[in-house]
């Protein structure tokens, strides 16, 4: 008799137990539902996602440069901090220039070089799941004298291998000889052409169809001079 009484109390507890526990989920969920009711937002949700295992740590921050900073051609240092795992990307006319992904201390700091020619406008950006978090305009201080010389070397400043271009205006720019005609194609579909100017720099802008798959840019100099051709992976994102 007795054993039975304890195997019946022991049913009684695993019971109550478990009634408690869905009392206990059922209370948090309707608190949770109350205080988003009232204007209190999860993390997770003013971010624009929910993560799988909660909130990510630290929202987005540039540190340096400041947005009233000027930068300048050549190396430049960007500080900051946001989520671990998240890609940061500095763009010039919407054409990625340098990108680096934050560690697990949620801190980035790296140089990136800004090359010839200049870009009109240069921002910052915070990528996550392939969504921007965060945007920060940056100014560019104009660079002194006539303008950079070129070694007559067809080269590419922007985008760089593997970029993004975020938006759907394309923009390509570089270095080529004073005079030559560059060739610009996008997945084998010639864009158009650019002239290299006398300070050999060269530029392109042209609207193109956002892909999530990465497309296949070609640079070629034509014209009389070297047939140099410049290949590189890039994927356009609104």
């Amino acid at each position: 008799m007795d054993n039975r009484l304890d195997k019946d109390f022991r049913r009684y507890d695993v019971f109550k137990a478990s009634v408690a526990a869905l009392l206990t989920v059922a209370t948090a969920g309707w608190a949770g539902a109350s205080l988003s009711s009232k204007g209190v937002i999860h993390p997770a949700q003013a971010s624009g996602s929910v993560w799988p295992f909660g909130a990510k740590p630290g929202a987005p921050l540039l540190q340096s440069p400041a947005p009233s900073a000027a930068l300048k051609l050549g190396q430049n240092q960007f500080v900051g901090s946001g989520p671990p795992g998240s890609r940061v990307c500095v763009l010039g006319d919407g054409a990625e220039m340098g990108s680096v992904k934050i560690g697990e201390s949620g801190k980035f700091d790296f140089e990136m070089l800004i090359g010839a020619p200049p870009p009109r406008a240069i921002r910052v950006e915070f990528l996550d799941w392939g969504m921007v978090r965060l945007a920060e305009p940056i100014a560019l201080k104009p660079p002194p004298g006539p303008g950079p010389e070129s070694d007559g070397n067809l080269r590419v400043a922007r985008p760089i291998p593997n970029g993004i271009v975020s938006g759907t205006e394309l923009n390509v720019a570089g270095t080529g000889k004073p005079g030559a005609k560059v060739r610009i194609q996008l997945d084998r579909f010639v864009l158009g052409y650019a002239n290299v100017g006398q300070d050999g720099t060269w530029s392109f802008t042209r609207t193109v169809n956002s892909s999530a798959a990465k497309r296949e840019l070609l640079v070629r100099e034509i014209g009389g001079y070297s047939d140099t051709i410049l290949s590189r992976t890039i994927k356009v994102i609104r």
